[in-house]
């Protein structure tokens, strides 16, 4: 998918900016599922000491992310479901079986 996306970026042929937001993705998948995939990574390289992930007071992250616009709350506490609808309009096709 990055490389379709690269490719089509420089040839200015797929939208960017605010409309080139895709998703990579073989199921369905919850922004919790990948928080807890990526503190696992973390911890497994030494990053950090813990793979628990768990709730952030909102002020906490208001202060921790500065810059996003909305409030942090609709960002990270949200539970969103993601599909890559438009990667794969783009001819990307994922290579492994949902749940994997």
């Amino acid at each position: 998918l990055y490389l379709i996306l690269l490719r089509g970026a420089l040839n200015q042929r797929i939208p960017v900016g605010k409309e080139g937001y895709y998703l990579a993705e073989d199921g369905d998948f919850t922004w919790g599922e990948v928080s807890s995939a990526i503190a696992k990574s973390l911890k497994r390289l030494g990053i950090t000491s813990s793979d628990d992930v768990g709730p952030v007071p909102v002020e906490t992250a208001k202060e921790k992310f500065p810059r996003i616009s909305w409030d942090p709350i609709w960002v990270f506490g949200s539970d969103s479901r993601g599909h890559g609808t438009k990667a794969k309009k783009l001819g990307w096709k994922p290579k492994s079986n949902p749940g994997n």
